[in-house]
């Protein structure tokens, strides 16, 4: 097959400027949904400046694309880069996914705003998630317009459009308590939403199954839905419950929504534990109706039927509280042991999953800290127990106990049959939940789950088997679809005049990145990933080029609002 033949040096050529680059013969999906045709652009100025058949090739550079195909840039609705983007601007395991664009700032996280009050408590709630991080960050930011003076300082190779989430207000304004915030919090954490929105913010985002999120009560959550739907952004949720409660949680989302007329994004659907095995086409079907009733509100997804945990959420909470040295005496302890084995036995109360909803062969040691630990990492505690004769919950605590709790678990709590219905839903959108990272993982701890660096990759891999009609309305689910839902300028389709983000790849490859078992590796699919004109992947490698920005949403209405 053809290749980049006439790029001309390994940094590949650019068209941010007013030197032109002409893609020649690239067999093009423009993001409409429409079936590809092959067609040349025009690049210059950072913008697609002409698309059309047997283009003029009086343009600085001309690069064959035969047998290739063009895209707009991916947008991941899903992402939470920006917990990394000013440690490693790179973001190398997104980039080499063809991602573009991402909404970060979900599942009620972001880093701003940022009260100098409350500094501490901020780190201690994002350390807890993203464990090495809060070390690598200076902290010296308040608002979003002074984060995104950071991070442009910083040159993420892409575009990240920030929601603010509802978690991070919170410690704004009351620290790391779960409990309802007073009146006076409220009101304090109202204005920092609707200054976000005011700012550039794409919405707003919530997790409502864990502190401090979950301290609050729907009525918490109305003034800020309120604003949302103020300056027509985007309410996006962590449901409060993805297990057991998983239809309410749905209900609520919606409604919440819907009485207030705010765009809805339900983060990452799925249906967590046996018991809820079938039921994707029922919240499938749920959000379609509400579509059909007017709401806009969509979903998204990753292609994986595991979610990771860390082991010791596996655990009750009061076994894990408290120092080390507690921690360790407390599970040596058999009459500890027999207790922490009667509740797991009724059910796991942090997953919300009931005593049939997980078998421990669904449970895998994805990765430990030690070299001793490592010889477990992709087995399930059932196995291990099986080798060496030993129930899998004392199996769990031992390994716990050896790590120092440094141990994480993919839970294999979907159906394959789930996760197909959700990845071929027309109307869903798709999320990697994950983080831009290097393939070390830098600059966070631990191991990362293969969406980390294979969501979109392995979606356009299922979709291909489809056919070409099929793959074409994939495209606009990653390109289109999302920028319109969230109101994403400038990008989405293939259109003179907007911005030059655009992704290629040859039409006979397929790699749909690493597997859950796997060890981290980037995606080889895409030759190369262009940001407003600049390849930051060329030739299947980073070029180094780093031109990416934070765009601000467009307000739709521009009420006045205290600051």
């Amino acid at each position: 097959m053809a290749g980049l033949a006439l790029m001309p040096s390994s940094e590949g050529p650019s068209a941010s400027g007013s030197e032109t680059v002409l893609f020649r013969g690239g067999i093009l999906f423009d993001g409409s949904g429409s079936l590809p045709r092959v067609e040349d652009l025009r690049l210059g100025n950072g913008r697609i400046l002409e698309r059309g058949r047997s283009l003029a090739a009086d343009a600085s550079t001309v690069v064959d694309l035969s047998g290739h195909y063009v895209a707009p840039g991916f947008v991941d609705v899903h992402s939470h880069s920006d917990m990394t983007v000013l440690a490693n601007p790179a973001l190398e395991s997104k980039v080499f996914q063809g991602i573009t664009t991402e909404i970060v700032g979900n599942c009620g996280e972001s880093l701003f705003p940022l009260s100098p009050d409350r500094r501490k408590d901020l780190a201690a709630y994002v350390e807890s998630l993203y464990p090495g991080l809060t070390r690598r960050l200076r902290w010296d930011w308040t608002d979003l317009p002074s984060w995104t003076e950071k991070v442009h300082r910083a040159r993420p190779s892409i575009n990240l459009a920030p929601l603010v989430g509802h978690g991070t207000v919170r410690v704004a304004v009351s620290g790391l308590e779960g409990g309802p915030l007073s009146a006076e919090s409220a009101l304090d954490a109202e204005t920092w939403v609707a200054r976000s929105l005011r700012d550039g913010a794409f919405g707003l985002s919530y997790r409502l199954d864990q502190a401090p999120g979950s301290g609050a009560a729907t009525d918490e959550l109305e003034p800020f839905v309120r604003q949302v739907a103020r300056y027509g952004a985007v309410y996006a949720t962590h449901l409060r419950d993805e297990g057991l409660r998983v239809r309410e949680s749905v209900a609520e989302a919606i409604a919440l929504a819907e009485h207030f007329g705010a765009r809805l994004e339900i983060s990452h659907l799925k249906c967590v534990g046996r018991g809820r095995w079938g039921l994707a086409a029922e919240l499938l079907g749920t959000i379609r109706e509400a579509r059909d009733r007017g709401l806009e509100v969509r979903a998204d997804f990753y292609p994986y039927e595991a979610v990771e945990r860390s082991l010791s959420s596996l655990l009750p909470r009061w076994a894990t509280d408290g120092p080390w040295v507690d921690i360790e005496r407390r599970l040596s302890d058999p009459k500890v042991r027999t207790q922490i084995r009667r509740e797991v036995a009724a059910g796991l109360t942090g997953w919300s999953l009931g005593p049939q909803d997980f078998l421990w062969r669904d449970l895998v040691v994805a990765a430990v800290s030690s070299p001793v630990g490592r010889r477990f990492a992709g087995r399930s505690l059932q196995e291990i127990g099986d080798d060496v004769r030993l129930d899998p919950l004392d199996v769990a605590i031992d390994l716990f106990l050896a790590e120092r709790g440094r141990v994480t678990l993919l839970v294999f709590a979907m159906a394959t049959s789930d996760v197909r219905a959700i990845e071929n839903d027309p109307g869903t959108l798709v999320g990697s939940d994950g983080v831009g990272v290097s393939v070390a993982n830098d600059p966070l701890e631990g191991p990362l789950h293969a969406r980390n660096y294979g969501t979109f990759p392995r979606f356009l891999s299922d979709l291909s088997e489809l056919g070409p009609l099929a793959l074409a309305r994939g495209v606009r689910r990653v390109t289109a679809l999302p920028c319109q839902h969230f109101g994403i300028p400038d990008r989405g389709t293939v259109s003179v005049g907007r911005a030059a983000d655009l992704v290629v790849w040859p039409s006979d490859r397929r790699d749909p990145g690493p597997d859950l078992r796997d060890r981290p590796r980037y995606a080889r699919l895409f030759s190369s990933v262009w940001v407003a004109g600049e390849p930051v992947v060329y030739d299947g490698r980073l070029t180094g080029r780093r031109p990416g920005r934070v765009l601000a949403h467009s307000l739709r209405e521009a009420p006045a609002v205290a600051s």
